[in-house]
């Protein structure tokens, strides 16, 4: 009992350990006490947090010591310490002659099967300099007897490496204090090394502890780093010594180390590694667990020479087989190319001891050539292409059990065989590897693999079943099925192309003929069909690939009829504007195309339709809002700025706005604001009050050619254009009262926009020659 009780209390299982983290997660701390309670701790400080019947919960934000005890644990447990301290009167007794003679309360401790982490924070509220030399000696001084309490509470049969550390926030070092720290080996945690490795925490969880060790355990050997022999080949690359030999990843992540750009640490200049990608290391986790393995190096360098036995020499390549052992101190192994290979395994407890990675290894390279191998390889080294990879898929995967790896095979063939019909649509369109591309070349085979596969044209996978779930386009068998897509395609995209040939001769500058163009009209394709379907209750799979495209294109016309009719600018507002990048682009602009074809045939389309386009109207009405006060901003800098340059800084008030009443109505205006936030005189003007000063014939004639912009509906030949100005005001008067629910129309929006890119093109040129002459 009493050797429970040398270290107390602890958190031993997953379930305390998940408990413990989501307090020590909340800036808040919080107590349900009785009401009476609650008045009292409310009246000290705490903040009512939730008025139970019976009971209130309280909560206060934690202290700045509290808050980095907190994000060091927490550091602790994601990188998968099984046993941590809980709350914060953790404390460490020390016995002698079985008896108890001392305790020191420790903020942060956490043990896995061989290291203990026994940490001391420390912050401050703002930074400064701060003298921690007391500190430091009081928990030198007790280090052994810590040490020796560790090891009768778990047993003498635990003999772990211990890392002493300091955690300081917002405390500046002094220079003693790090010679003072080393010197009792006690390692500095500081913001710097702290948010590094909470970042890689979450990019690696438990995987990396191997690089915390690393770092806080350098040169110090592994505990149970047994059978370091393996065989090897010892040899010369670019006149530099190098190993090459199989290991497991088990002893290769003991002593490993990736320099990463993240942590930046003085020792390793210049760090050149990115910090690992979350999403590629579940990738490689998964490949892994189905089986799969890496053929090629993972590339090192050991930065002490190791021991290396000669069993045979061949003189003529220069090259020695024998034992090579390898070294048995924590980061002694810096990964230079592989790091993605290498940490794929760490959740791989079986792998990471029956798996064998291939290595070449260097013999202490200084640090900068390493970041040039670095360079080399990742910049120098030409990979193979993702378009061949994808197009490898047509032939690799053609005919596969998997029913996903069978549905890419088939776009991929199928885009393939439409990029080679003569004559065809898609002819010469798609880039393919090793061949030039030309403007019209602005189609990419992953893309479109991509998206014929979002559209399930050819085929689907079930996704409870997990099986393959027959399209429109399927046929009696997998070429079959491409016979039937490649014709009813090439007759819809032929339409598309005959409508407007111009724009598809433009190729990515016509903006239809686009990875996002092209991969959402596959998307409407598909929803013609199931459209088509649902209305007439038959099945596409029973008609032949002509009378498939025939009904679509009757029900695409709304778009053809757009590609045809309108002028460039105008298909690159459907195609082009507000569409994102990526998938979500093409999500996007498939939905503005169902608007498009809704004109004609209400029912068209996703249920979620509907709300997409109440979601676009708020946002484009919010933006509507936005360009109107930015326009109300702009007429007044540009009014005012001439009146400045006409009329002088100390005049251009006065003699620019000659109307008594409007001066006054914006004096008084200005009186309603907090003299601290007023303005200028002219920022209290309305636009009516703009447009008056403008249309002055003293003034006109330094506006003209500005304000001057007559709307489609106006007859030519007047001498002033300015209704847009009301009907802008007009506008203004909807916006700044949301209220009144009157929403703008579409026109109303066509015409903001209008107005904001045709104004701030005319007055960009004024604004700059108004400021070069204010400098």
């Amino acid at each position: 009992m009493e050797q429970l009780l040398l270290l107390n209390p602890l958190i031993t299982t997953p379930s305390s350990r998940s408990t413990e983290r989501k307090k020590r997660r909340d800036q808040f701390t919080y107590q349900t006490v009785s009401n009476g309670e609650a008045e009292s701790l409310i009246a000290s400080g705490w903040i009512l947090d939730k008025k139970l019947k019976h009971r209130t919960r309280v909560r206060r934000q934690n202290s700045i010591d509290e808050d980095l005890e907190n994000r060091v644990w927490v550091l602790l447990a994601e990188l998968g310490f099984p046993e941590l301290n809980q709350g914060r009167k953790f404390k460490i007794r020390f016995r002698r002659n079985n008896k108890i003679d001392g305790e020191k309360q420790i903020d942060v401790f956490a043990k896995d099967d061989e290291t203990v982490v026994v940490v001391e924070c420390k912050a401050s509220a703002e930074i400064r300099k701060k003298s921690l030399q007391k500190d430091i000696e009081e928990f030198a001084n007790l280090k052994g007897k810590i040490s020796e309490a560790i090891k009768q509470h778990y047993g003498s049969g635990f003999k772990p490496k211990i890392i002493w550390a300091f955690a300081t926030d917002k405390i500046i070092w002094t220079n003693e204090d790090k010679k003072r720290a080393a010197g009792e080996n006690i390692s500095v945690i500081t913001e710097r090394e702290l948010r590094y490795f909470s970042e890689l925490a979450k990019h690696l969880g438990p995987a990396g502890r191997y690089q915390f060790l690393a770092h806080f355990l350098e040169n110090q050997k592994v505990p149970g780093l047994d059978d370091r022999r393996v065989p090897a080949l010892r040899g010369k690359l670019g006149g530099r010594q190098f190993y090459a030999f199989v290991t497991t990843p088990e002893r290769l992540l003991k002593i490993a180390f990736v320099n990463h750009r993240t942590l930046n640490d003085p020792k390793g200049m210049p760090t050149y590694q990115r910090l690992i990608a979350r999403n590629r290391l579940k990738d490689i986790h998964n490949f892994l667990s189905e089986g799969g393995f890496f053929p090629t190096n993972i590339i090192i360098n050991f930065t002490t020479k190791p021991k290396f036995e000669i069993k045979l020499k061949e003189e003529e390549a220069d090259i020695h087989f024998g034992t090579l052992y390898l070294p048995d101190k924590y980061k002694s192994a810096w990964v230079i190319d592989g790091q993605h290979r290498l940490y794929g395994y760490s959740k791989h407890a079986d792998l990471q001891k029956n798996h064998n990675i291939v290595v070449l290894a260097f013999q202490q390279m200084p640090i900068e050539d390493e970041a040039n191998l670095f360079v080399t390889i990742n910049n120098e080294q030409k990979t193979v292409p993702r378009t061949l990879l994808d197009d490898l898929q047509g032939e690799l995967k053609w005919g596969s059990d998997d029913p996903r790896e069978r549905v890419v095979a088939m776009c991929s063939r199928l885009v393939n065989i439409l990029n080679s019909e003569p004559g065809g649509p898609f002819h010469t369109r798609v880039v393919q590897t090793g061949l030039r591309t030309t403007r019209e070349t602005c189609l990419t085979l992953p893309a479109l693999v991509e998206g014929l596969r979002r559209s399930n044209l050819l085929g689907g996978v079930h996704r409870k079943l997990k099986s393959y779930q027959p399209g429109p386009f399927t046929g009696k068998d997998d070429f079959a099925t491409l016979d039937r897509a490649r014709h009813a395609l090439e007759d819809i995209f032929s339409l598309l192309k005959e409508a407007n040939p111009e724009v598809w001769r433009l190729g990515a500058d016509g903006h239809v003929w686009t990875n996002t163009g092209v991969s959402a009209l596959l998307l409407i394709i598909a929803a013609a069909i199931e459209h088509y379907e649902a209305a007439t209750k038959l099945d596409c799979k029973e008609l032949s690939a002509e009378e498939i495209a025939e009904q679509v294109q009757d029900l695409i016309a709304p778009i053809t009829a757009r590609i045809k009719a309108q002028t460039l600018a105008q298909i690159s507002k459907l195609f082009r504007d507000d569409v994102p990048y990526g998938s979500s682009g093409v999500r996007e602009l498939f939905l503005k195309l169902v608007g498009v074809i809704r004109e004609t045939t209400p029912r068209f389309g996703p249920a979620d339709f509907d709300v997409w386009r109440s979601a676009q109207s708020q946002e484009r009405a919010k933006d509507a809002s936005d360009k109107v006060q930015e326009l109300n901003d702009r007429i007044c800098a540009v009014i005012f700025g001439i009146f400045k340059r006409e009329y002088g800084e100390k005049d251009y008030w006065d003699r620019g706005v000659t109307n008594k009443q409007m001066k006054t109505d914006a004096y008084g205006r200005a009186q309603d604001d907090d003299i601290s936030e007023r303005g200028a005189l002219e920022e209290y003007l309305n636009l009516i009050d703009y447009k008056k000063v403008v249309e002055k014939s003293e003034h006109w004639g330094w506006f003209q050619d500005i304000f001057s912009i007559q709307l489609a509906d106006e007859k030519g030949g007047q001498a002033k254009y300015l209704r847009w100005m009301d009907k802008l005001n007009d506008v203004r008067k909807k916006t700044a009262h949301k209220s009144a629910g009157r929403p703008l129309t579409e026109a109303e929006l066509d015409f903001i926009e209008m107005i904001h890119e045709e104004f701030f093109k005319r007055a960009s040129k004024v604004i700059v020659e108004v400021a070069a002459k204010a400098a």
